[in-house]
């Protein structure tokens, strides 16, 4: 499967530079973690970024 660059593509996944506007985004499956520490340094964004990931890359 060949990576796709949505911002690219889909006019409403971008904006003009110095510009605001309203976007219509399609129906898309999205993945989340939700966290407040730097993941950097903190232990558990690998545990948590390692349980998505491999189902992110499947489909």
């Amino acid at each position: 499967m060949d990576k796709i660059d949505f911002k690219k593509t889909l006019s409403g996944c971008r904006a003009p530079h110095g510009t605001f506007e309203i976007t219509e985004v399609p129906t898309m499956k999205y993945l989340m973690i939700n966290g407040h520490q730097d993941p950097n340094s903190s232990d558990a964004y690998p545990a948590a970024i390692a349980i998505p990931y491999p189902e992110a890359y499947e489909s």
